[in-house]
């Protein structure tokens, strides 16, 4: 029996590489016949770079598959491939059931052809939903070990996965959550992201299952509608998802969702908010009250310089030698960020930069001196692009000092902001997020805004998940706030950051008030919202003074 079985297989596997072989041969011929070409004036058209790139990848495949063949015809190994060794299921469209648990594992931990390959393989899921690349250092392999885990389920098959709860939110899986939406309807998902005492590892779990949605019946336009409607397609699949959260407190919650209703707006793969109607409804009030950051007046924010290598740059204040010192300020770290104040930094950060704030294209003998050590590691880093100085630094959009910056950390249980003003020294490093805005009411009002607890609390929802109850507030998260009307909020929280900057008290309760006056809402309307993310914050805090 295991001999029949080999055989098959091997009679599958040939007959696989031998259709792969003619497709890329075809492939081949085609790109050919196009390199050779004439124009109307008799001249070759050639070929663009990135058919020459296709051209070189399709002829690298053809000897692998090529080596391949032959080794199958020798009596060697047969490499693992589904519709080879799984001849029953693929003849069925797949399995009936696929559960996983795939590695968790950064992708900047595999080597870069890897990283290539699964941009190629994984092409829908690896992609930020808007079509620009997402599958960079930071993002997670589960993604793609997703998508070809539905790949590998039937049409109303159903399947299982253990999942990082950051890919409900995080921008990167947005093309994965759009994904699921349009060829899939979910059915349940368990949430620990809240969950402190259950887990102690860095990345909390969650669990998802998901039916795999039939084919549509397509026609000729199919394609072209499908393209022109995808979300509308995505909330289509409109189904009651069962949903089980446990919060900081270990307590359970269950609650269903409409499926269309997961997405925190109408943009293709916008974050999930995997929480009860009551509290969708408190965060829905103040969405309609205010337009998106992105959609105003305000600056994007940028993120904080970026060293590449902090032993180069970041010196203890106390060893920072008097030939370097007017070369060096002071830093700001995300950590240091408090409401309206930043205490003073003891470390420094060395600036290769001219008056003018450009990069030096000849450092001076101190800076020589000292960057000469670290020279190998400088040139090492990934962000060095080709005829840059190789001790540059990288985003330096926040090392400008004309103008009110207003800074806030990247990570938190609660999002906190400052304000510097013009020709203030410190460096917000990449720990940190920031505006530049010329008029200092509109500084004052940003912030103010920024460190009220019903801004927490909205963009909690959305922010991807850390460990201990923080949430990240990058830049792309905090874009989707929504802004009250921008005048009556100036003369509402303007005066509060004033006071604030000048050492009087403002309590939590009077921000709270005069943000919910300027977005034109009253407490009840959002005490759900606000309920549901502070119980979260207490238990927390409560943790951490049991840990202490």
């Amino acid at each position: 029996a295991a001999t029949r079985i080999d055989a098959l297989e091997r009679d599958n596997a040939r007959k696989l590489t031998l259709r792969t072989i003619s497709a890329l041969h075809n492939e081949r011929t085609d790109l050919l016949r196009s390199a050779r070409e004439r124009s109307l004036f008799g001249t070759r058209t050639g070929l663009s770079a990135t058919q020459r790139r296709r051209l070189a990848s399709v002829r690298a495949l053809l000897a692998q598959h090529r080596r391949r063949l032959r080794r199958v015809d020798d009596g060697g190994a047969v490499d693992f491939e589904f519709r080879t060794h799984f001849t029953d299921a693929a003849a069925h469209g797949g399995f009936d059931l696929v559960i996983g648990n795939p590695p968790w594992v950064r992708s900047h931990h595999l080597d870069a052809t890897t990283r290539a390959n699964l941009r190629t393989r994984f092409a829908t899921v690896t992609r930020h939903a808007s079509g620009t690349r997402a599958f960079g250092v930071q993002t997670d392999i589960a993604i793609p070990f997703t998508q070809r885990g539905l790949e590998l389920t039937r049409p109303n098959g159903i399947m299982a996965f253990l999942l990082p709860a950051k890919l409900w939110r995080s921008i990167s899986a947005g093309a994965l959550r759009h994904h699921l939406l349009t060829h899939a309807t979910p059915l349940r998902l368990r949430d620990h992201s809240l969950d402190a005492a259950g887990f102690s590892a860095a990345v909390y779990p969650s669990a998802i299952v998901v039916r795999r949605a039939p084919p549509p019946v397509t026609d000729a336009n199919a394609h072209a509608r499908a393209e022109a409607n995808a979300h509308a397609e995505a909330r289509s699949n409109a189904a009651p998802m069962e949903c089980h959260v446990t919060d900081a407190s270990g307590a359970p919650h269950h609650f269903t969702i409409d499926t269309h209703a997961l997405p925190a707006s109408t943009e293709i793969g916008a974050p999930w908010r995997i929480i009860p109607d009551d509290v969708r409804a408190a965060a829905d009030t103040i969405s309609r009250a205010g337009s998106r950051w992105m959609d105003s007046i305000l600056p994007s924010p940028s993120l904080g310089i970026k060293t590449g290598c902090n032993e180069a740059f970041l010196l203890p204040d106390s060893e920072v030698p008097d030939a370097l010192r007017t070369w060096t300020r002071p830093v700001m770290r995300g950590d240091h960020v408090r409401p309206w104040h930043t205490p003073d930094s003891t470390t420094r950060i060395v600036v290769p930069h001219d008056k003018a704030g450009r990069t030096l294209t000849r450092l001076p003998p101190p800076l020589a001196s000292h960057f000469a050590p670290h020279e190998r590691a400088l040139l090492a880093r990934t962000d060095l692009r080709p005829r840059e100085p190789w001790w540059s630094l990288f985003r330096t959009e926040l090392l400008t000092t004309t103008g009110w910056r207003v800074v806030w950390a990247d990570i938190g249980r609660t999002l906190r902001a400052t304000v510097l003003a013009p020709h203030t020294a410190a460096v917000p490093l990449n720990t940190c997020y920031g505006v530049r805005l010329h008029d200092p009411v509109d500084a004052h009002t940003l912030a103010a805004l920024l460190n009220a607890p019903t801004t927490t609390a909205w963009l909690s929802l959305i922010a991807e998940p850390a460990r201990g109850g923080y949430h990240r507030f990058m830049g792309w998260t905090v874009l989707a706030l929504p802004m009250p009307d921008w005048n009556r909020t100036r003369t509402l929280l303007a005066p509060l950051t004033a006071r604030a900057r000048r050492g009087e008290p403002v309590s939590v309760d009077t921000l709270h008030h005069a943000t919910l006056e300027a977005y034109g809402i009253r407490h009840d309307d959002v005490a759900t919202l606000l309920a549901w993310t502070s119980a979260a914050l207490r238990s927390h805090r409560a943790r951490d003074l049991q840990a202490s």
